[in-house]
């Protein structure tokens, strides 16, 4: 796994869910990352990293990295090579990334729903991995009114506005300023309930699409409010969802009063589901295994 940077940790993580499952496997990057995750792929020069891949058997551009794809693919035509489109960049200007990995890709592995269709080669959904063990479920004493909690990467992206907007009127803490990877998930633990998103365009193009933030909240047992506007796209390949996904404001508004309501036992079983959900369908294990069945 390749690219200059590696956003949410996505490359790293995907890499340790191909390991989980016995494949030999290795992410690099060109640059650390500002949230400053304790383990994450390593750091490596352009040489090194062209080096490096004229030694293994398949080659996965993640977050379709042109500047990594034009240094590295002279060298490696020879090799299998897979694109990972994850990002904005793509969301953007589909065509142009196509044009140049459409011609020479085995797959093209799309890890958002409304990416779906656009084009690319031999497309298959992949949602991004998440370490189970390090990131351990804490179920607070509850009791009403629920603390509900957002704390957003990019304000713009999440819809922060938005939902603060809505949010008026309950228990509701947040943060605009993004913490470190072990910020966040102390910041997470000591909520009730996650709202992770509100924002169905980015740059005018479709968006709408929970993300790892989503999933690492999940994976400490909250339930997630957030947006799935691509939900067939999911259940298509990984089945149903306990995530709370709304459309529109009035959407939004039910789901928020439904979970304030909600009796503390089906609030905690609610919890629990929501954790096992990532356990099940996005660990490493899991992620692997669907790597496995799907990608390879």
């Amino acid at each position: 796994n390749i690219s200059k940077d590696d956003w949410s940790n996505f490359s790293y993580d995907n890499c340790q869910a191909m390991r989980s499952v016995g494949i030999d496997a290795e992410s690099l990057k060109l640059n650390y990352h500002i949230s400053n995750y304790p383990k994450q792929s390593e750091v490596v020069s352009i040489e090194d990293m062209i080096f490096r891949c004229m030694d293994a058997d398949l080659i996965q551009f993640v977050f379709a990295d042109i500047y990594c794809f034009n240094n590295i693919y002279p060298h490696i035509t020879d090799k299998k090579i897979n694109v990972i489109y994850a990002g904005s960049a793509y969301r953007e200007n589909p065509k142009a990334y196509h044009n140049i990995f459409n011609p020479v890709v085995n797959k093209s592995i799309i890890a958002l729903g409304e990416f779906a269709g656009l084009g690319a080669k031999d497309e298959v959904y992949m949602v991004g991995a998440i370490d189970v063990d390090k990131i351990r479920p804490v179920y607070r004493e509850l009791k009403k009114p629920y603390l509900f909690a957002h704390h957003p990467s990019k304000t713009a992206v999440k819809g922060t506005t938005k939902i603060l907007e809505m949010m008026q009127g309950y228990n509701f803490i947040h943060t605009n300023q993004m913490g470190s990877f072990e910020e966040q998930l102390i910041r997470y633990s000591k909520c009730d309930i996650y709202i992770e998103l509100f924002n169905k365009e980015l740059s005018g193009k479709k968006y709408g699409s929970w993300g790892i933030s989503a999933l690492e909240a999940a994976a400490m047992g909250k339930p997630v409010v957030t947006m799935n506007l691509s939900e067939d796209v999911y259940k298509k390949n990984y089945g149903s969802c306990p995530l709370i996904t709304v459309q529109n404001e009035d959407e939004f508004k039910a789901a928020i009063a439904t979970l304030e309501s909600m009796a503390e036992d089906e609030m905690l079983q609610l919890q629990k589901d929501t954790r096992e959900w990532v356990v099940d369908k996005h660990s490493y294990k899991a992620t692997g295994e669907y790597i496995v069945n799907n990608i390879l």
